[in-house]
C-alpha cells in the first residue's frame, strides 16, 4: 500500500507530506484547494504524463516521491525480478519522480535509475486510481477472466489448473509436431539422397583389399602380349635353345653327367654334383611352371574393360564416400543410421498426432465444464454488482459480463470474458473503457470493487469524483461501500461529501492559503475534533453552527455504528 507521499514544487504544493493509512483514508478542503493535484502527483509517480505546467512557477524542478509497502504482494515482487530490481529485504518500495523545465525526466526505482515504462509496469501492479486517470485495471479487457475465475471455489480452480497442464502439454506436443512438419520436405528430400547413397554402395558390392588385387590384375591385363613374348622366350631357352646355343636344360644336363665322371674318382665333388643336380631339377620344375604361366596368359580386352569400370567406379565413390573403401564402408553405416532416424520422424509424427488429438478432446470436455462454471460466476457477479449499483444511486446502469469464444483455446480456457456496461436505460452495452468518465465511473467501479476487492491483488484503490452529482442517501452509500472496500484494500478517496467523509480512518484536510502574494496549497491530518469542525462546515459552508456541528458528530458516530 502507499505508505508516504512526498511532493516539492507540484503545482499549488511547495512542499507536502502526507503519510497515508490502511482502510478508508479521505481528503477534503476547499474547491480548488488542491485536493485533486495531490491525485496527479500519485498518477505522476505511477508512470502518468509528465508536463512542464506541473512544475510550480518560480521553480525548475518538481519532484514526487512515493514509498510504498509490498509484503505479500507476489505478482510485485516477480515483476521486480524481471526488471532486475530484487524486491528490498525490508519490504519497502521507493519510486521518485523529477520533472525539469528543459522536459527531463529522472525516474528511480529504490534509488536506482529507471525507465517510465517500468514505472507503468509496477504501478499496474500497485494502485487503482478511478476518475480522470488512467490507471484502472479493471478497464483492462485482458484480467477481466483472471478476476471473474477468482471469484470460484476450491473445485473451481483445481479444473482451471488441472485444464492450463492440459493446455501447456498439447502447445509442447503440437510445437513439435509443427518442426516436424515444417522439416518434412526437407526430410523427404533428405530420405531420397540417403536412399541413392545407400543404393550407390550397396549396388558396387565392395570387397576390402579388392583395389589392390584390381590394379595387379589391370598391369597384367595391359601387358599380356609382351608378357607372353617374354615367357615364350624364356621357356624356349630353357628347353629348345636357339641357333647353335642349346637349351639351358640340356646343358645343365652334361654338368651334371660330367660332375659324376668327376665324382667317380673324387668323392670330395659329391656335394657339388648333389647341387648342381638339384638345381637342374627345380630349372625343370620351373620350366614346368613357366609353360603353364605361358598358357594361361592371354589378352582379354573384355576382361580389362571390366576391371578399368570397376577400378573407375571405385574412384567415383572415393571421391564421394571416402578416401578408401574401409572409409566408404564405414560412410555407408552412417547413412543407414540417418535414414532410420528420419523415417522413424515418419512414426514419431503420427503418434505426436495421436496424443495431440488426444489432449484435445480432453481439454474440450473439461472447457466445457469450466465455460458452464464461469457462467455461473458471471450471472452471480452480474447479480451483486446489480445491487451494489442500485445501493449507490445507479439502479439505470446495466451490468453484464461477456463470453465470446476465440479461434483457437488459450491456456485459461475456450473463451474470453469482458465486462460490459449500459450506463442509460435503452443503451447497448458497451465495453467499460468506452463508458463515461467521472464521478459516473468512479462509483461503477466501486461497485465492482466492493466485490471484486478480496480477489484482486491491487492494494491501494484511489477514487477522485466519487460522488459528484450525488447526495443524501446515495452518497452514504458511497461512504458505506468505501470503508466496506477499505477492509480489504488501502482507500484513497477525494470527496466534496460529507456522508462520505464520515466513513474515514483517516481524515486529510487540504487548505489554499497566500502568503506574499504566493499560492500554498498544505495538508493537516485531522482528530477527531477537527474532523467535527470540517464536516460541519461541508454541511453548512462557513456558517458552522451549533446545529451543523451537532450533526456533524452524530454523522460520525453513525458511519462509527454502521
Amino acid at each position: 500500500m502507499l505508505v508516504q507521499l512526498h511532493i516539492e514544487n507540484f503545482a499549488l504544493i511547495e512542499k507536502l507530506e502526507i503519510q497515508l493509512e490502511k482502510g478508508l483514508n479521505v481528503l477534503t478542503g476547499e474547491t480548488g484547494a488542491g485536493k485533486s493535484i495531490v491525485i496527479d502527483a500519485v498518477n505522476l509517480v505511477l508512470g502518468g504524463r509528465g508536463s512542464v505546467e506541473f512544475i510550480r512557477a518560480g521553480h525548475d524542478k518538481a519532484l514526487v516521491e512515493a514509498v510504498f509497502a509490498t509484503e505479500g504482494l507476489t505478482e510485485l515482487g516477480e515483476k521486480l525480478e524481471e526488471l532486475g530490481l530484487a524486491t528490498p529485504e525490508e519490504d519497502i518500495l521507493l519510486m521518485s519522480r523529477e520533472l525539469t523545465r528543459s522536459g527531463k525526466n529522472t525516474c528511480r526505482i529504490n534509488g536506482r535509475i529507471a525507465t517510465l515504462s517500468m514505472y507503468r509496469e509496477l504501478g499496474e501492479y500497485l494502485i487503482d486510481i478511478y476518475g480522470q486517470h488512467d490507471h484502472q485495471s479493471l478497464l483492462d479487457a485482458g484480467k477481466h477472466l483472471s478476476l471473474l475465475d477468482q471469484l470460484g471455489d476450491q473445485q473451481f480452480q483445481e479444473s482451471k489448473a488441472e485444464f492450463g497442464r492440459l493446455y501447456l502439454k498439447w502447445r509442447q506436443v503440437s510445437r513439435r509436431l509443427e518442426e516436424l512438419r515444417a522439416r518434412e520436405k526437407d526430410r523427404a528430400r533428405q530420405l531420397d539422397l540417403l536412399q541413392f547413397q545407400l543404393q550407390e554402395i550397396d549396388q558396387a558390392r565392395l570387397i576390402p583389399g579388392e583395389e589392390g588385387d584390381l590394379f595387379r590384375e589391370r598391369q597384367v591385363l595391359s601387358s599380356a602380349e609382351k608378357l607372353s613374348a617374354l615367357a615364350a622366350e624364356a621357356y624356349g631357352k630353357l628347353l629348345e635353345g636357339s641357333g647353335r646355343q642349346g637349351a639351358a636344360l640340356d646343358l645343365l644336363g652334361e654338368v651334371v653327367s660330367r660332375l659324376k665322371e668327376i665324382g667317380a674318382i673324387d668323392s670330395s665333388v659329391t656335394p657339388l654334383v648333389e647341387a648342381v643336380e638339384g638345381a637342374y631339377y627345380q630349372l625343370e620344375d620351373a620350366a614346368g611352371q613357366l609353360r603353364d604361366y605361358l598358357e594361361g596368359v592371354e589378352f582379354n580386352p573384355a576382361r580389362l574393360d571390366i576391371v578399368e569400370d570397376r577400378l573407375a567406379l571405385l574412384q567415383r565413390l572415393k571421391r564421394k564416400y571416402g578416401e578408401s573403401i574401409a572409409e566408404i564402408l564405414a560412410y555407408r553405416e552412417q547413412v543407414a543410421a540417418q535414414r532410420e532416424d528420419l523415417e522413424g520422424s515418419t512414426e514419431e509424427m503420427d503418434k505426436l498426432q495421436a496424443e495431440a488429438e488426444s489432449l484435445l478432446r480432453e481439454g474440450q470436455a473439461l472447457a466445457v465444464k469450466l465455460t458452464k462454471d464461469r457462467q455461473g460466476l458471471g450471472e452471480d457477479l452480474r447479480e451483486r454488482i446489480q445491487k451494489e449499483l442500485g445501493d449507490l444511486g445507479m439502479p439505470q446502469v446495466k451490468f453484464a459480463v461477456s463470453f465470446a469464444k476465440p479461434e483457437q483455446w488459450k491456456a485459461h480456457g475456450m473463451e474470453d470474458v469482458e465486462f460490459l456496461i449500459s450506463p442509460n436505460p435503452g443503451e447497448p452495452l458497451k465495453p467499460l473503457a468506452r463508458i463515461a468518465s467521472g464521478g459516473e465511473m468512479s462509483r461503477i467501479m466501486l461497485a465492482m470493487k466492493t466485490i471484486l476487492a478480496r480477489v484482486d491483488q491491487i492494494p491501494t484503490l484511489i477514487f477522485d469524483e466519487v460522488d459528484a452529482g450525488i447526495g443524501g442517501r446515495a452518497a452514504q452509500a458511497v461512504g458505506e461501500k468505501l470503508a466496506l472496500v477499505g477492509r480489504d484494500r488501502q482507500v484513497i478517496c477525494v470527496t466534496h461529501s460529507p456522508q462520505v467523509s464520515s466513513f474515514a480512518g483517516t481524515h486529510f484536510y487540504i487548505q489554499k492559503k497566500v502568503q506574499q502574494d504566493r499560492t500554498f496549497t498544505s495538508i493537516t491530518r485531522l482528530d477527531r475534533e477537527g474532523r467535527i469542525q470540517e464536516l460541519a462546515r461541508m454541511l453548512g459552508g462557513q456558517s458552522i453552527t451549533e446545529t451543523t456541528l451537532k450533526h456533524a458528530e452524530e454523522m460520525l458516530q453513525m458511519a462509527k455504528i454502521s
